[in-house]
């Protein structure tokens, strides 16, 4: 069965304070947008106590991880040793549409349609809150994404939502089900960044009081220039009052966000940004 998992943008993020366990608690308002990876998975009947399942999982994307080392092969593990001997076999294949390692929780989105597809199996009578509290065992952004992919693949019954609060390290969500539409422009620049050395960074960070609604902007554009070059530049091109540009999560990909009756002016800009961010990742997205 295929399920899409869709990529997400922070339109607020809020650091409130560093746990003792080295986590940090957040309030984050969280969008959806239909940028999706596609994950391919076919769980077979028919397992026993005495053998192991066979698990398998693949990418079109070189250089995705094929084990443990893939968030998608853990949620799967998760769920086949909570409910062991219900199944044979299963296979998992990405289709890898979200960059890696953007902000936009590409790894935590195919996770959540993992969990979410074997949780339908395994587990028809859990509710989506439930799957959430079992996600959040395995990454801060899988709860938010649990939601985003059930509002993604309405056939699977659940009842998701494009637009929650995010609070806690991430774990506790609170639905928004009343959001205008609106369409996102994404400019994601040739880097990856590790969302745990923009954290350590914001730690030492001095001034916090920064203009922007995300926290870790300021931090992630002072130390990686390109970050800051692609914000700036978003910013004139756009062209448009009061349209929020701004890095979503961790960084790097950063995005401009046009609501209600602005999808012109969204277009005009993607096609802009095209030209401008000659080699970077631009797209131009509904938010869900």
């Amino acid at each position: 069965m295929l399920v899409k998992a869709p990529a997400k943008i922070n339109l607020t993020l809020r650091v409130l304070s560093k746990r003792a366990d080295g986590y940090h608690e957040i309030s984050s308002l969280m969008r959806a947008i239909d940028l999706y990876d596609e994950a391919f998975i076919d769980a077979r009947e028919g397992g026993s106590g005495s053998a192991p399942p066979v698990l398998h999982i693949s990418s079109d994307m070189a250089g995705v991880p094929e084990g443990r080392g893939n968030i998608a092969y853990r949620a799967a593990e998760f769920m086949l040793a909570r409910f062991p001997g219900r199944l044979s076999r299963v296979d998992i294949k990405i289709n890898k549409r979200i960059p890696v390692a953007a902000g936009l929780a590409g790894g935590s989105a195919d996770a959540a349609a993992v969990l979410l597809y074997l949780a339908k199996t395994l587990a028809p009578e859990a509710g989506l809150a439930v799957i959430s509290e079992w996600g959040a065992e395995l990454g801060s952004d899988v709860p938010f994404c649990l939601y985003a992919c059930a509002a993604a693949n309405p056939g699977l019954g659940y009842e998701g939502a494009g637009t929650a609060l995010a609070e806690g390290v991430g774990e506790h969500i609170t639905p928004v089900r009343s959001r205008e539409k609106a369409r996102v422009v994404l400019v994601k620049p040739q880097v990856e960044i590790p969302t745990k050395q923009v954290y350590e960074l914001y730690d030492e960070w001095e001034n916090k009081d920064g203009f922007s609604d995300n926290d870790l902007e300021e931090p992630c554009s002072q130390a990686w220039p390109v970050v800051a070059e692609t914000l700036r530049t978003m910013k004139q091109i756009c062209g448009v009052p009061n349209v929020k540009v701004q890095l979503s999560g961790s960084g790097p990909s950063v995005f401009a966000f046009f609501e209600g009756g602005a999808s012109g002016e969204a277009e005009r800009l993607y096609i802009k940004a095209k030209k401008v961010f000659e080699g970077f990742f631009v797209y131009l997205a509904e938010a869900l």
